[in-house]
């Protein structure tokens, strides 16, 4: 697969978010039909969120618009959140108040992902200040 520069500046954080989404609902299947014990649901959904987290601002850095797209980006986080908690309010996987660890793990990834956003908007502007 040949992607060019183009294309990715053209990535959209609604399609990883969209990935993530399905990736973690896929792992969450498995583990209810009992392929794998993953001991609790939000254990899918953080690796879910650590592959959004990690190759989010990776591709931010290459956009055109890096604010634009950071901000997107977070609304997608958001929104992949909201899934999760409103899927185990209503009992289709266990809540995230079942375990403590998770909790501190998502704000963990929150942090994370603040920080590398920072650190691309920096490169970002060293490199067009550079240019």
């Amino acid at each position: 697969m040949n992607l060019s520069i183009d294309q990715l500046q053209k990535a959209n954080p609604i399609y990883q978010a969209l990935v993530a989404i399905v990736l973690s609902v896929i792992g969450i299947i498995c583990s209810k039909l009992g392929i794998f014990d993953a001991k609790n649901d939000w254990n899918i959904i953080c690796y879910g969120l650590l592959c959004f987290v990690v190759a989010n601002p990776i591709l931010g850095i290459l956009q055109s618009n890096t604010m634009r797209y950071l901000s997107y980006s977070l609304g997608c986080i958001m929104l992949y959140l909201l899934i999760f908690l409103f899927a185990g309010k209503f009992g289709l996987i266990s809540s995230i108040s079942d375990t403590s660890l998770n909790q501190t793990i998502i704000i963990a990834f929150l942090v994370f992902y603040i920080v590398l956003s920072v650190i691309s908007i920096m490169m970002k502007a060293f490199y067009k200040m550079t240019q």
